[in-house]
């Protein structure tokens, strides 16, 4: 069964209708659940990315044919499509609003900072004596100077090692994020939601309609054929009114006709019966006068 293909700019006829809807459609079908998050959450949270989304799908789409038959289940599937993907678009308008709000005089440049702090101490014995010559060759020190010699050495040393570094990549690398980003986010829309839309330039489109909507298509066909059979109805009860007093009226000319017609009959009889009298008469005269003429000769 084929019914007309809805139109998608005479189903909103303005952005502002399509994009309340999509509010009002998300709070219909309860698709919170999908985000965790109630309808004043999601407006608060995710407004920015689904006035970006919509944008981008209501003046592409604007004069295409919706795939579904049945407008409810276009609002549906449409609807739970968008906000299940929303976190994800949101990361990457979240992204884009960043990049283009960066401070440019501080790209492509590192900062370094480092101190250090800590403490050394030293300390020990030492001893130290002269050689005599003749005692070269023995360990004089060890075996005869009792000469002795203490240190104790302390130093403090202060360092504090803090290392910050500032890499932001280069000008050109920045740019190339901002112009990519748009064109992720528009391939993405309109290949996500290409699916509930067509577009025909030649041919006059239908769209096959499931069997739910078949049955409200098919019970208003019969409930306009009720209505055209009672029309009918009360038209035929008219029409037998009529036929009957029609027949009631020549039943009644018929009957009037018949007595005229035996009347006139009864009268043709009675001439007949006159003009046999008078022929009978005349006959009778003819007699008179062949037996007058007889007697005259």
């Amino acid at each position: 069964m084929e019914t007309q293909a809805l139109r998608f700019n005479e189903l909103y006829t303005s952005y502002d209708n399509y994009l309340n809807s999509i509010y009002e459609n998300i709070t219909t079908y309860n698709y919170g659940f999908l985000l965790n998050s109630d309808i004043e959450t999601i407006r608060s949270n995710y407004d920015s990315t689904i006035k970006y989304v919509t944008t981008l799908i209501y003046n592409y789409y604007y004069e295409y044919y919706l795939t579904s038959a049945s407008e409810d289940t276009f609002k549906r599937l449409h609807t739970m499509t968008m906000v299940s993907k929303l976190p994800y678009f949101k990361s990457l308008v979240d992204k884009y609003n960043n990049l283009i709000n960066t401070n440019l005089d501080k790209t492509n440049g590192q900062e370094n900072n480092a101190t250090s702090n800590g403490q050394i101490s030293r300390s020990g014995d030492s001893r130290q004596a002269t050689t005599p010559q003749d005692l070269s060759n023995t360990n004089y020190i060890d075996d005869y100077s009792s000469s002795q010699q203490k240190y104790n050495h302390s130093a403090t040393d202060t360092r504090t090692n803090t290392f910050t570094s500032n890499n932001t990549g280069s000008i050109s690398d920045t740019f190339k994020h901002i112009e990519d980003i748009p064109k992720r986010i528009f391939n993405e829309v309109i290949s996500l939601f290409g699916k509930f839309f067509f577009s025909s330039e030649l041919i006059e489109p239908y769209a096959e309609l499931t069997i739910e909507e078949s049955i409200k298509k098919l019970n208003t066909k019969i409930t306009d054929l009720n209505t055209r059979v009672d029309s009918i109805g009360g038209k035929v009860y008219t029409l037998e009114a009529t036929l009957n007093q029609h027949i009631t009226d020549y039943l009644e000319f018929s009957s009037k006709t018949s007595e005229q017609f035996t009347e006139v009959n009864s009268q043709l009889d009675m001439i007949k019966t006159k003009i046999i009298e008078i022929e009978t008469t005349i006959g009778d005269i003819n007699t008179i006068l062949d037996n007058i003429n007889g007697e005259v000769i």
